[in-house]
C-alpha cells in the first residue's frame, strides 16, 4: 500500500510539474506576441516622429520647383505619417463668399475621375470641418450622416467604404481648404493620428496660400479656377476701323471713352463685370445666384446699352464725325458652362473664361453686325429668359441655330 501511496504522490508531483510547464510556456509565449507587437508599435511610432522631425526642421525647404510640386510632397508625407492609402485637398470656391469645394490635388487611383470635382460646401465631411474649422474622421462600419457620397458615385470610386481623416487647412486665422486622408476597409484612425496630422497640416495651408497669392507659378491651371454657369455678352460698332481711319487719333481715344463711359453702367448696373476691352467693342460677364438671373440681366444690360449707343451715335453725327445709321451696334449673348481661372505662360497667367459659351457669344456679335443693332441669343439663353416679354425671331449661324430678340410691342385693346 505504502508503494501505491509513493506512486500516487509521484504522479501528483509531475501532472503539477507538467501544468507549471505549460503555464510558463503560455506566459512567454504571450509576452513574446506582446513584444512583437510591442516593437511593431515603436518601430511606427518612430516612422511618424522621423516624418514630423523632419517637417518641422526644414519647414521652408524647396525640393521642387514649383509650389503645387512642393504641396504634393507635404501632403504625401503627412498621408505617410498617418498611415493612409492615398489623400485629397479641396479649397473653396469663388475664394470670397465660397459656396463649394474644389478637388485641386488628389492621389486616388482613380485621381482622373475624382481631380476637380466641385460639391457644395454645407455637405459631407470636407464641408462640415470647412465650416467649423475642426478635424473628424470616420471609421470602416461606423454611420456618418454627414458623409456626401455623390462625388463617389459620379467618379465610380468607394472612398466611404474606408477610413477617412479630414482636417482643417489654416493659415493667417483663415481656413484654406481641407485636406483628407484616406485608408482601405480594413484601416482605421483615431485621435493619436488627429494629432500626428495637427502637426503637419500648417506647412500644407501655407502652401496653400502661397499658391492663392502667386499666380505666376507653373501649377495646373485647373487648380487656380472653377467650372460655373456664366452667360457672356460681346459687343461691337460696326465699321468703326473706317471711322478710325478717317480721323484724327486723338478723335477715336475720344469717341471710344465716351462710348466705353457711357455704355458700361448699364451693365454694372444688372451685375456684370467687365472682362476685357476689344477694340470697339467689348466683353461681359453676367454671374449670379441662378443661371436665369444672369441671362435676364445680360440681356436686359444688352438693351440698355443698345438705347444709350444710339444716343451717342446721334451726338457723334452731330459733331460731323464720319459716322452714319449703318454704323449700328451689335450684341452677341451665349449662356454655358465655362472655366473661370487664371491661363496663359506661368510667367503671365490671366483670369480668363474658356468654353464654348465663349466662342459663341462672339460669334453672335459678328453675326449680327449685318442686322442693324441686333441682340442675338442662343438657344439656351433663350431657354432661360422666355417668360420675359421678347420676341424671338430664329436665325441660324455656322455654330447654332440662335434667335434675334426685341421687346414685345404691347397693343392696347379698344373699348
Amino acid at each position: 500500500m505504502t508503494d501505491w501511496e509513493s506512486v500516487s504522490k509521484i504522479v501528483g508531483i509531475l501532472l503539477a510539474l507538467g501544468g507549471a510547464v505549460i503555464a510558463v510556456a503560455k506566459y512567454f509565449s504571450k509576452q513574446g506576441k506582446t513584444i512583437d507587437r510591442l516593437h511593431d508599435e515603436i518601430k511606427e511610432l518612430k516612422e511618424r516622429a522621423k516624418i514630423l522631425s523632419t517637417a518641422n526642421a526644414q519647414p521652408t525647404q524647396v525640393r521642387f520647383s514649383g509650389t503645387f510640386e512642393q504641396l504634393l510632397a507635404t501632403s504625401t508625407d503627412a498621408a505617410k505619417a498617418v498611415g493612409a492609402a492615398f489623400h485629397s485637398i479641396s479649397v473653396p470656391v469663388p475664394l470670397t463668399n465660397p459656396s463649394d469645394l474644389r478637388i485641386i490635388l488628389s492621389t486616388d487611383p482613380q485621381a482622373e475621375k475624382v481631380f476637380g470635382r466641385e460639391f457644395p460646401i454645407n455637405v459631407g465631411l470636407a464641408g462640415w470641418v470647412f465650416q467649423r474649422q475642426e478635424p473628424s474622421f470616420k471609421n470602416p462600419g461606423q454611420v456618418d450622416r454627414r458623409y456626401f457620397d455623390l462625388v463617389d458615385k459620379a467618379a465610380d470610386t468607394k472612398t466611404g467604404a474606408g477610413a477617412i481623416l479630414t482636417m482643417p487647412l489654416l493659415h493667417g486665422g483663415i481656413c484654406r481648404g481641407v485636406i483628407q486622408f484616406m485608408k482601405p476597409t480594413s484601416g482605421r484612425f483615431d485621435e493619436r493620428d488627429v494629432a500626428v496630422a495637427s502637426q503637419l497640416t500648417p506647412s500644407i495651408a501655407r502652401l496653400l496660400s502661397e499658391l492663392d497669392q502667386s499666380p505666376r507659378d507653373d501649377i495646373p491651371s485647373v487648380a487656380r479656377g472653377s467650372a460655373r454657369a456664366t452667360t457672356l455678352v460681346f459687343t461691337d460698332i460696326t465699321g468703326f476701323s473706317e471711322i478710325a481711319a478717317q480721323i484724327r487719333l486723338e478723335d477715336t481715344v475720344g469717341m471710344l471713352n465716351e462710348y466705353y463711359a457711357r455704355l458700361l453702367p448699364h451693365a454694372f448696373t444688372q451685375g456684370g463685370k467687365l472682362e476685357e476691352y476689344i477694340g470697339d467693342g467689348m466683353y461681359l460677364s453676367f454671374h449670379h445666384d441662378s443661371a436665369a438671373r444672369a441671362a435676364q440681366s445680360a440681356v436686359a444690360a444688352a438693351f440698355a446699352m443698345q438705347t444709350e449707343y444710339r444716343s451717342i451715335l446721334q451726338g457723334w453725327m452731330n459733331y460731323n464725325h464720319p459716322v452714319s445709321d449703318r454704323n449700328t451696334h451689335s450684341t452677341g449673348i451665349a449662356t454655358g458652362i465655362v472655366y473661370s481661372g487664371l491661363l496663359g505662360h506661368p510667367q503671365e497667367r490671366r483670369p480668363k473664361f474658356v468654353g464654348s459659351a465663349v466662342n459663341l457669344a462672339s460669334h453672335l456679335c459678328a453675326a449680327g453686325k449685318t442686322i442693324p443693332d441686333a441682340v442675338l441669343v442662343c438657344s439656351k439663353t433663350k431657354e432661360l429668359i422666355e417668360s420675359e416679354p421678347f420676341d424671338f425671331i430664329k436665325s441660324s449661324t455656322k455654330l447654332e441655330p440662335c434667335f434675334r430678340i426685341q421687346p414685345k410691342v404691347v397693343t392696347k385693346g379698344t373699348s
